[in-house]
């Protein structure tokens, strides 16, 4: 049997220890039976546990204990009153009685209980130290004990000066059991990293003096991380009053919370104001979250420089006050005239020699900038029977104006034949600068025959 004694030492009044173990082996050659365990005081009991010989106490049992085997005996104490608990497990078995001597002294012991095992701090922004934690200790030990406490101290921190401190602290003295006393902790650090100590109780828990209790302290000090990106940021060439918009994104790579101060716009050259922009980024953003900006260009007039802005945000990235940009650029498509000549100039064989008739053809200025017309006139290519005979596009006597964008005008044409049963034919010509380019030309194809 192993040991041959347990020591139990200084214990609670009334309070049950945990179990302390005997191992009985069967090194004969026959089977062991055990046909009693008995102590000598009622304050030593037989718990259950793993491979246990029996759990019964002071009364007849059969147990066998195979050649070679083992079983174990797990023994508690619960001192029914102060001073020594001295006493002997008897263990009755076919080989005789064999005995165990027991031990244990009964006392008020204080027991000195926190209400928190550690303070963690979190992790914290720098410069933004977070709110003091408070620890609760309690003397939850025997009835009548009183725990007497010790200094209170941080032990073993990662850095020098320790950036925990005692702020306030209750615990001196003595407590009654059942009473109360705390300590309140607090953190503060300029520097980036991660921080450790330990806050140490000394007091008499468990009936020792100068034992310490140790609760450990962790925190540590982290920046936001900002960044800001933008896949597209140039716009057009867009059309006067049509808009477009994309997408820029501003992450939180940091362990702490973003503080966004503004989104705007600064202007950097051409019109700031085609530029608009709206986010759901709000006043914060949490580590590993995003944001939309969403960015549109709109431009009212043209211009043959590029418009462009730089998006800025303001935040605490780093942990101070800075800047992320984009810029975006956006061109307009230049105002651009569009002629357009139509009508029907087919005379048909209705007019006769000594006649005229006449005809009517439309000029269009569909584009986004005036028309610069620069000649109107007939080329007559077979005869000579055909004429401007007048115009809505040029006030006389001039030879060159404008048409306004997407205004009309008309060229009248004359039909004149000179001989009988004669086939004529012609071109009506508009030379313009459609499309940006001088010299363009409109034509309409004229035909008619005399009758």
């Amino acid at each position: 049997m192993t040991p041959s004694a347990l020591d139990y030492g200084s214990v609670n009044i009334g309070t049950k220890t945990q179990a302390k173990t005997v191992v009985i082996n069967n090194t004969g050659g026959a089977p062991l039976v055990i046909t009693a365990v008995n102590t000598s005081r009622n304050e030593y009991a037989l718990a259950t546990g793993t491979n246990a010989c029996t759990t019964t106490t002071n009364a007849t049992v059969a147990v066998t204990v195979p050649v070679g085997g083992t079983c174990n005996l797990y023994v508690t104490l619960t001192a029914a009153g102060a001073g020594s608990r001295a006493g002997t497990l008897s263990i009755v078995s076919n080989s005789g009685t064999n005995t165990v001597s027991l031990s244990g002294t009964g006392a008020q012991v204080p027991v000195a209980s926190p209400s928190l095992a550690s303070l963690d701090f979190g992790i914290n922004k720098l410069n933004m130290n977070p709110a003091s934690q408070t620890v609760t200790i309690t003397n939850s030990g025997a009835a009548n004990s009183t725990l007497t406490l010790g200094a209170t101290s941080i032990i073993n921190s990662s850095a020098s000066p320790s950036p925990f401190t005692v702020s306030n602290n209750t615990c001196t003295g003595t407590l009654s059991q059942g009473a109360s006393c705390s300590i309140t902790v607090a953190f503060a650090s300029t520097a980036l990293g991660s921080y450790s100590a330990d806050l140490q109780l000394l007091s008499d828990t468990g009936g020792t003096t100068g034992t310490p209790l140790v609760i450990p302290l962790v925190s540590t000090v982290a920046t936001p991380v900002a960044s800001l990106t933008s896949l597209v940021t140039s716009f057009g060439p867009a059309a006067i009053g049509s808009s477009s918009s994309t997408a820029a994104t501003l992450t939180n790579d940091g362990a702490v919370a973003l503080t966004i101060s503004n989104v705007a716009f600064t202007a950097v050259s051409g019109d700031s104001t085609a530029f608009s922009q709206t986010n759901n980024c709000g006043a914060s953003l949490l580590p590993a979250a995003s944001c939309t900006i969403t960015v549109s260009y709109k431009p009212t007039a043209y211009l043959a420089a590029s418009d462009v802005v730089n998006l800025v945000v303001t935040d605490d990235d780093g942990g101070v006050t800075t800047t992320q940009s984009i810029r975006f650029t956006g061109a307009t498509i230049a105002p651009s005239p569009l002629a357009s000549l139509t009508g029907a100039l087919a005379f048909g064989n209705t007019v006769t020699v000594g006649s005229s008739a006449l005809k009517v053809a439309t000029l269009t200025n569909s584009g986004t900038a005036p028309l610069a017309i620069s000649a109107i006139g007939v080329t007559n290519t077979l005869g000579t029977n055909y004429s401007v005979n007048s115009n809505t596009c040029l006030v006389a006597p001039a030879t060159s104006g404008t048409l306004a964008a997407g205004a009309s005008c008309t060229i009248t044409v004359k039909f004149a034949p000179t001989k009988t049963k004669t086939v004529s034919a012609g071109t009506l010509t508009v030379t313009d600068n459609t499309g940006n380019v001088v010299g363009s030309k409109q034509t309409l194809a004229i035909t008619g025959t005399s009758k």
